[in-house]
């Protein structure tokens, strides 16, 4: 039986490939406003059972969300499907999630 496991490992490492995914941000507004709060922006990827968490950039006054780029990779055996999560106030709305 333990062989059975580390081959199934094995072909899984073996078979999986390196992707990434580019996330270009021009600007970050509140209804046509200015973000002046505290921000936190999340790449997940969607896996099977539990999603990758593939970073995090954390975003306020002195560092404004404008004109980012973000670069995440993995070695995924299926293809990636991403999606962004911000984490803020605006308007009562406590995060928002994009895909």
């Amino acid at each position: 039986m333990s062989r059975i496991i580390l081959f199934a490992t094995v072909f899984t490492a073996v078979l999986a490939k390196l992707q990434n995914v580019t996330i270009i941000i021009g600007e970050i507004t509140c209804d046509g406003d200015e973000y002046l709060d505290n921000m936190k922006m999340q790449v997940w990827d969607k896996d099977i059972f539990t999603d990758d968490l593939l970073g995090e950039v954390y975003f306020n006054v002195t560092h404004p969300p404008q004109n980012i780029s973000v670069v995440a990779t993995e070695d995924e055996f299926f293809t990636m499907s991403p999606y962004i999560i911000f984490q803020n106030t605006c308007n009562g709305v406590r995060s928002h999630e994009f895909q």
